[in-house]
């Protein structure tokens, strides 16, 4: 269900403070510094294999 992923304020919020604190994933980081050189087809792929589907990724 499509609605599942609408965030209200409240979850939006806790979620940044909680990323804020922790950071990223190590395969995140990758992907920002693949899409950094412009390797966005490279950064999809990697993306799609570490979360599963198209649409995730």
């Amino acid at each position: 269900d499509r609605l599942k992923c609408v965030q209200t304020k409240h979850t939006k919020f806790v979620r940044d403070i909680v990323r804020e604190v922790v950071g990223h994933a190590p395969y995140e980081k990758r992907c920002m510094e693949l899409l950094k050189v412009s390797k966005d087809k490279r950064a999809l792929k990697l993306l799609k294999r570490r979360l599963g589907t198209h649409i995730r990724g």
